[in-house]
């Protein structure tokens, strides 16, 4: 009874596994270690989904593949051998003919499984972070109002089919498209929900994740401008304009509060030195 069972199951499970798409992957891939001692990596995705990596730390590189900002890090990626998640690495990849660049961090991701035998779990965890929050119940600042364009969907409408009206604003600015790098600060001139206000615009800027709190949902519109709280991206430090804690409160009245919340952060099982070309 109990072996019938047992090949009753595996049949099913193998029914199961074989209707699974398989995991995307490279038609043809070199991973070698960089022993140059630079400190200086370049990470090139170009199109159609070729890759190409010179003296990238694993650390980096599991950061690529996965999305995960740099700054980030941290808080977001753990475990992991300090000696093999610091050793760099120079990889070229080919994709596929047919491959679609949507997928080639996929790709990335399975080359770690195959080639480092990267075994990971997401799990959630109490991390600091900000929160963003409405700092006024019932009022917003002057450069946040509620909107009906998004522009997510006005960018995937360029591939493929005809493209969406663009969004503008009174002046004939886009809202999806202005310049973000001003001379003195970032410029926030954007459209659409608040995790693309989040993500696209001040999360790069940020040295833990930003949750969202507002409780506000549908799409908006803001603008405004702040100062990198560490200048970069070309800002003085100087900078008259006001830093990004300010000018949410002052422009946008949002606000961003450092405290710790639960996150889903991404746990390394396993993960070794990679197989030879």
């Amino acid at each position: 009874m109990n072996r019938c069972a047992f090949v009753v199951l595996c049949s099913v499970t193998a029914s199961l596994a074989a209707q699974q798409p398989a995991a995307p992957g490279f038609e043809v891939a070199s991973v070698k270690v960089n022993n140059s001692r630079e400190t200086d990596y370049v990470f090139v995705l170009g199109p159609p989904g070729r890759v190409l990596i010179t003296n990238a730390p694993l650390r980096g590189i599991v950061l690529q593949a996965f999305e995960i900002q740099p700054q980030l890090a941290r808080y977001a990626l753990v475990g992991g051998p300090e000696r093999i998640m610091t050793t760099r690495f120079d990889i070229n990849a080919k994709p596929p003919e047919d491959a679609l660049p949507a997928q080639t961090r996929a790709r990335i991701r399975t080359l770690l499984t195959e080639r480092f035998n990267l075994k990971t779990h997401t799990e959630t965890r109490d991390i600091p972070v900000y929160a963003l929050k409405i700092a006024t119940a019932g009022r917003f600042g002057s450069g946040f109002r509620a909107s009906t364009h998004d522009c997510a969907a006005f960018m995937k409408s360029f591939r493929p089919g005809p493209a969406l009206p663009e969004p503008t604003d009174a002046n004939g600015t886009s809202w999806c498209r202005a310049n973000p790098f001003g001379a003195d600060g970032m410029v926030l001139h954007r459209a659409g929900p608040i995790a693309d206000l989040i993500s696209r615009d001040l999360q790069g800027f940020m040295d833990r994740p930003i949750v969202d709190m507002t409780g506000l949902s549908g799409l908006f519109e803001w603008e405004g401008k702040f100062r990198p709280t560490s200048g970069g991206a070309g800002v003085p430090i100087d900078s008259p304009v006001p830093d990004v804690f300010t000018a949410l409160r002052e422009q946008l009245g949002l606000k961003l509060e450092p405290q710790t919340a639960p996150y889903e952060v991404l746990v390394i099982d396993q993960v070794t030195m990679p197989t030879p070309d």
